[in-house]
């Protein structure tokens, strides 16, 4: 089947479907749940659900789960790389190299033990914290800003405000959903706050993080090195000037790659749709309370 061009031919397409999954690059927006006549549940195969109008499927009682689980230790394991490779330097120091100058590494600034720095969380879920787990194993001091949770709530893990993150951290690292309260909470102001030299790691979403504030920064001296899984536009352009600096290191959003996640992706959402039809709650589902107050309003 060719992709739809539209959300017209999206919905033409998924009119009578009695169970849906997607990826995050297909939108479904309201127009296409709106001619959904038979759907009881629309799985996508990620973490991140913002490409789905929540909304409007609630009020067509229409479960969205998404699959959390699937992929934690693979972004954690990738927020981890991204970290070492870009406080290491390891990413300019492989494009710098030159045999003929074999030991000219002073061209990539300064480089500071990871012990004892701090690791800022912007969101504590569960892959916020397998990374804290690991990032505690380096020695790093972890902080972090997730306003759903209470400040006893974690071990090991400081709560701060996020004012009090931006200060203290040396290396910031995200791991929110995108949301409305979300998009671009961290623009010129943010990182205005950040410590000089500061790390940004995202392997969240990209829209995150103002791209252009971004830039900026890095230009600026205020960003010392960048990790990216994640930009707000996928793929970038390719004059995206993040794609062209030596500071950033990207990969085009794999940070849930691996055989045993991918596998895990195809078998979940199946067997969330099997609950659905069984007459069960899926487990992950992320509209429920949309959906309660949406049968209340019916009543």
């Amino acid at each position: 089947m060719h992709a739809p061009k539209d959300s017209q031919e999206l919905g033409t397409l998924l009119s009578h479907a009695d169970a849906v999954t997607c990826e995050t690059t297909t939108e479904v927006t309201a127009a296409v749940i709106d001619r959904m006549t038979n759907c009881k549940i629309i799985v996508t195969l990620s973490a991140g659900y913002d490409h789905i109008d929540l909304g409007a499927a609630s009020r067509k009682q229409i479960y969205v789960c998404c699959v959390p689980n699937y992929c934690v230790e693979e972004v954690a394991d990738h927020t981890l790389g991204l970290i070492l490779g870009v406080t290491r330097k390891i990413y300019q120091l492989n494009k710098n190299l030159d045999p003929r100058r074999w030991e000219d590494y002073q061209t990539v600034g300064p480089v500071h033990r990871l012990r004892g720095r701090t690791l800022g969380l912007i969101g504590v879920g569960k892959i916020g914290r397998a990374v804290a787990e690991r990032a505690k194993a380096f020695g790093l001091q972890v902080i972090a800003f997730d306003p759903y949770l209470p400040p006893d709530s974690l071990s090991g893990i400081r709560l701060v405000p996020l004012h009090g993150l931006l200060r203290e951290a040396d290396i910031v690292s995200i791991h929110s959903a995108l949301t409305h309260e979300t998009k671009g909470m961290l623009s010129t102001r943010e990182f205005q706050e950040m410590k000089d030299g500061v790390f940004i790691v995202n392997c969240a979403r990209g829209a995150i993080i103002d791209t252009k504030a971004l830039v900026q920064a890095i230009r600026g001296g205020k960003v010392a090195g960048v990790g990216l899984d994640v930009f707000e536009k996928e793929p970038p352009d390719p004059d995206e000037p993040l794609l062209h600096m030596n500071e950033v290191l990207v990969t085009p959003h794999t940070a849930y790659l691996s055989v045993e996640a991918e596998l895990d992706r195809q078998k979940i959402p199946i067997e969330e749709i099997a609950r659905a039809w069984n007459g069960e709650k899926p487990r992950g589902v992320v509209n429920l309370n949309m959906l309660t107050k949406a049968a209340q309003t019916r009543e």
